[in-house]
């Protein structure tokens, strides 16, 4: 007798947590795949989507995602929590309808990177107050932004990361907003909670801020990029900092003798105000960057780990030495060009017998462009090194 079923059924094979375990591991297209099977792997899928970081690189991507949005049902975007945002300008009504989708719908973000900022919210302002309602956002990248404020935030970030299109701006500002953009006090709103800074500040002319009145408990990790950083303002607000990154525009400078008298100055007030603060630093876990930006600092506290990059002058050796010098560290990475190894330059020759003998691990990273090579000095590069044994 034949005993075969004819009817199809309704069900799966298999158990419905076995295919949503299955999705789990899938990849997006996967996923998407499955999502067409039935309403429950559809809701399921939707879940597991909008876990992982959501990625809308243009214009037509983001118009995608409200479609998404609007088929899987608006409830759906509570699972997202991390989301990068690579538009610029879009259309009043675009942003509009997305502006209402992260009010309603994404409320349970914790993640947001906006690269074009300064097009994406300045251009549609109702977008800004938008993110400043996002109560559960701990995490903001910012990038390319204008002029914003953070001060009307209810979220309480942990990380923040802020450039401006045009840096030079803040200098233009009136000293009452200018000292407003100061890193300490732009972030007031998360003084409790924020963690880690990357941010962009220069500000040579007008009032400074040198002291700010808000000290950040939690700070650990501070990534700058400022011409003149005022290191009393930073040393007063992150008095618990263990990791500190400097970069400045003056190591692109060929000439640094141009500025050589400016630079003094602002060295000479970093030291002598460093030296008067209360509760300053006296340990930092790390400290990497440019020779300029390290020996602007004008850091008299002991530093475990130093990472110095982009030393292409003779110039940066010398204030290399100087940094060495205060701070005495443990470990020292440099990355230097080949043309700094030459047998008229002996860098550890020239350094303090104390110093060195603080230093446990030097670590040197070498680059070597087509020049070298077609003049011969790559070849020889054991050659340069060997000059530098003798002194240590």
């Amino acid at each position: 007798m034949d005993t075969t079923h004819s009817f199809k059924s309704p069900h799966p094979v298999l158990n419905y947590d076995v295919l949503l375990d299955v999705m789990e591991h899938g990849d997006n297209q996967t996923i998407a795949r499955m999502m067409s099977a039935c309403s429950t792997l559809r809701r399921g899928g939707a879940k597991l989507l909008l876990n992982r970081p959501v990625f809308i690189p243009s214009d037509a991507s983001l118009q995608s995602f409200l479609r998404f949005v609007t088929a899987h049902n608006e409830l759906s975007l509570r699972y997202l929590r991390s989301l990068r945002l690579d538009v610029g300008t879009v259309s009043v009504e675009l942003a509009s309808l997305f502006g209402k989708v992260l009010l309603v719908c994404i409320y349970n973000i914790e993640t947001l990177c906006v690269p074009h900022a300064g097009l994406f919210l300045v251009s549609h302002p109702f977008l800004q107050a938008a993110i400043c309602r996002l109560r559960y956002l701990r995490n903001l990248t910012l990038l390319n932004t204008r002029r914003l404020k953070l001060t009307g935030m209810l979220s309480r970030l942990i990380t923040l990361e802020v450039s401006y299109a045009e840096p030079e701006s803040l200098d233009a500002m009136s000293d009452l907003e200018g000292a407003a953009y100061h890193p300490a006090i732009l972030c007031s709103a998360f003084v409790s909670t924020l963690t880690e800074l990357r941010i962009q500040h220069t500000r040579r002319y007008g009032a400074v801020v040198v002291q700010s009145p808000f000290v950040y408990p939690r700070m650990r990790r501070l990534m700058l990029e400022d011409d003149w950083p005022y290191t009393m303002g930073y040393m007063t607000s992150f008095p618990k900092l263990t990791h500190l990154t400097i970069r400045t525009t003056h190591r692109l400078v060929r000439n640094l003798q141009e500025r050589s008298s400016d630079l003094g100055a602002h060295l000479r007030m970093n030291r002598h105000t460093g030296t008067i603060v209360t509760g300053g630093w006296t340990y930092l876990e790390e400290v990497s960057g440019d020779a300029p930006g390290l020996h602007l600092l004008g850091l008299r506290c002991h530093v475990r780990h130093l990472r110095a990059s982009s030393l292409c002058e003779t110039i940066h050796l010398r204030q290399l030495h100087e940094v060495l010098h205060d701070v005495r560290p443990e470990f020292l990475d440099m990355a230097l060009t080949i043309g700094l190894l030459d047998g008229e330059t002996i860098f550890f020759g020239d350094m303090q017998p104390d110093v060195l003998r603080s230093l446990t691990s030097i670590r040197m990273v070498v680059y070597i462009d087509e020049a070298d090579i077609r003049d011969g000095r790559g070849m020889n590069i054991t050659g340069y090194l060997v000059c530098q044994f003798p002194a240590m």
